[in-house]
């Protein structure tokens, strides 16, 4: 998977050379429509943005509720906007890749049959030339949306409250690469995840986070990728760590390990027992605590305090490791 970041306004040089810094993949930017909305958005900013490494997703806004205009919701109209994106497209430098569709909820709920029509016939047009449609919507409108027999499609989830928890999202097969859009944005840009298949990249093994600098690689990468993601797990904030005998990885929320074949395939990766050690550890320094505050301060049990210390200190510092480690 990229990280892709996305805003109304374009990004200028000294903003690419910070988002290459935290380690962005991807940069949409909007090449027009007719709901554009007057994002100020030039041909130089792509090719800017491509020259400096970045993958770019050209984003049309097309027939959407705004103030004071009624969009055409209608397969003709698809038709007529899909060869109007591409020729956007074209203007900015791309000649193939993905071109996205943005579809506002309002626009989706209200009027479903013809949002449905007019999605598919725009994706025809876009893939007659040589584009990867790209449906970048809420998720009312992609669990209705088939894309079409005979070209794939993409999908970028808009404000996906579930990132990373694709099991929830039951339509996914359908797509070719899927994206999804965090509900908060960072340092002033929307925030995503997508797959580099839009660019034919191969399927990725590995995603870093600029939120926290790590990364999580392999079977560590495909437990969080398919088993609840960002919304279950949160950010990494460690790397894989050799921790008792074990490669251990520790995110915001979890300890994962990895215990090859010691499970059924698809569970190699397990769940440390975090909850069970913090409690053991506070419930041995509850105890001795109690104990040492019934000892008397006398000459012949002073080492018996000495030693219940020592004991409570080395359980305080066990328990300081545990919470270092999972950054608390």
């Amino acid at each position: 998977m990229l990280t892709m970041v996305d805003r109304a306004t374009p990004t200028s040089a000294a903003d690419l050379a910070f988002l290459l810094q935290q380690g962005i993949g991807a940069l949409a930017l909007y090449v027009g429509g007719i709901t554009d909305g007057g994002r100020a958005w030039q041909p130089a900013d792509a090719a800017r943005a491509r020259a400096a490494g970045l993958q770019v997703l050209p984003i049309y806004v097309g027939q959407n509720v705004v103030p004071g205009f009624t969009p055409t919701e209608t397969a003709a109209q698809g038709t007529s906007d899909g060869a109007d994106a591409v020729g956007c497209a074209q203007r900015y430098g791309f000649g193939a890749g993905p071109l996205c569709l943005d579809v506002e909820y309002a626009t989706y709920t209200g009027d479903v049959a013809g949002a449905l029509a007019y999605m598919e016939a725009w994706g025809d047009a876009v893939a007659a030339a040589g584009f990867l449609p790209v449906m970048y919507a809420p998720l009312a409108a992609t669990s209705d949306y088939q894309p079409r027999a005979g070209h794939p499609t993409g999908l970028w989830l808009a404000d996906w409250d579930q990132v990373g928890n694709l099991s929830a999202f039951p339509n996914a097969a359908r797509f070719t690469g899927i994206g999804w859009q965090y509900a908060d944005s960072w340092n002033g840009y929307d925030i995503s995840h997508v797959d580099g298949a839009w660019w034919g990249q191969p399927k990725p093994d590995h995603m870093t986070f600029p939120q926290t600098g790590h990364t999580v690689a392999h079977g560590f990468y495909d437990f969080w990728l398919n088993r609840g993601g960002l919304k279950l797990f949160g950010f990494p904030i460690t790397e894989e760590l050799a921790q008792n005998g074990l490669t251990v990885q520790y995110f915001e929320r979890a300890r994962f390990e990895w215990h090859p074949g010691a499970a059924p395939d698809g569970w190699d990766t397990l769940l440390g027992l975090i909850g069970s050690e913090h409690l053991a550890a506070d419930t041995l320094i509850a105890s001795l605590q109690a104990q040492l505050a019934t000892l008397k301060p006398a000459a012949d049990l002073a080492p018996l305090v000495a030693d219940a210390a020592s004991l409570v200190a080395a359980a305080e510092a066990y328990l300081a490791k545990l919470r270092t480690a999972a950054g608390q």
